[in-house]
């Protein structure tokens, strides 16, 4: 859709909720993100003259056609919803200001309140200024964790379980028809079916919980964002996600998100919640991310070479394909460290 298009529709949608006088203004595209599409803008109206900042988040271009992309994002048409649900939990998240709806012209979709932050954790692993942040974010970040473990099922209760058994099934339903064979994907299916772990309680996971999804001022945490991947699971998951190696970028020797050792978010995760979690049970969790990650490389590859959306980030994320498969099999062998 052409950005002068997007305005006009936009611009109606406002008006339906903030009266005939509303106008928009500084619409632009966030870079980040190489699947929902972001856009900035503020909104005029007689009560808010100088501008209220909100956030229209959109899906991808013909997601809604592909199984195999509603089934790897399973939360995308509820992340509205499960926004709602964190107001009262210790999940900080942005407000929802309103939800598109057909006649709105602009397909399925939200908008937000804006949240300051950082998302480029170069930057926040670099600059002197979130130093104090990088002390605390651990400790925030397992409680946003805890977080999702108080929220009831029953009010989550429109979104799937997804076992691990589940997503490996996924995965190879994904390179199946895909029709690729690639041997790391496939030692990585083999090795998960013959390790699955016991089934634990079933919680909400977020299931992109990881740097670059996290808001973060020069005090710490301020929201946690990109829920379309949110399913009901183990809430391990979650913490293991945070620990697989591409999320570290400057910092591999610190697995938890470049921040921390896999043992100390372990300990602040028993602290907070009481639980216990055996560190094989986080690697086996581990293992699935990078696996899961390299397949999502090949299904961006996918939605690029099909013309669906020709952005360069697609195609370079589709070449990255084998640096989790190199980082599954370091882990497998015991020589990812990064525990001291």
């Amino acid at each position: 859709m052409a950005d002068k298009d997007l305005e006009t529709l936009l611009t109606a949608a406002v008006r339906r909720r903030f009266g005939d006088g509303a106008s928009i203004c500084k619409l632009r595209r966030l870079s980040s993100g190489a699947s929902c599409e972001s856009w900035s803008f503020r909104v005029k109206s007689e009560e808010q003259s100088d501008g209220e900042h909100l956030i229209l988040r959109l899906p991808p271009p013909g997601s809604d056609g592909d199984d195999i992309d509603r089934r790897l994002a399973p939360g995308r048409p509820y992340e509205a919803d499960i926004l709602a649900l964190m107001p009262g939990q210790d999940v900080p998240a942005p407000s929802v200001r309103f939800v598109l709806d057909k006649d709105d012209g602009l397909g399925s979709g939200y908008a937000m309140e804006f949240r300051a932050g950082e998302t480029m954790p170069q930057k926040i692993f670099k600059d002197p200024a979130f130093a104090q942040a990088r002390n605390v974010l651990p400790g925030q970040l397992v409680a946003a964790r805890h977080g999702l473990n108080e929220v009831s099922r029953e009010h989550v209760g429109f979104l799937p379980v997804e076992s691990a058994e589940d997503q490996i099934a996924l995965f190879r339903d994904v390179v199946d028809d895909m029709g690729i064979a690639h041997s790391g994907i496939e030692y990585g299916i083999s090795w998960l079916k013959d390790h699955l772990p016991p089934a634990g309680p079933v919680r909400l996971v977020h299931g992109d919980f990881r740097m670059s999804n996290f808001l973060v001022t020069e005090e710490g945490l301020n929201a946690v964002i990109d829920w379309e991947l949110a399913h009901l699971g183990d809430p391990v998951e979650d913490l293991a996600w945070l620990c697989v190696r591409s999320w570290r970028f400057t910092r591999p020797g610190r697995p938890a998100g470049g921040l921390a050792s896999r043992a100390h978010l372990l300990d602040l995760y028993a602290e907070a919640t009481g639980d216990t979690v055996d560190p094989n049970h986080l690697r086996f969790w581990e293992v699935l991310g990078n696996v899961k990650w390299a397949v999502i490389c090949l299904l961006q590859c996918r939605r690029f070479q099909s013309g669906r959306d020709r952005s360069i980030e697609l195609a370079a994320i589709g070449r990255r394909v084998e640096e989790p498969i190199y980082d599954m099999i370091r882990l497998l062998e015991g020589r990812d460290g990064g525990d001291a």
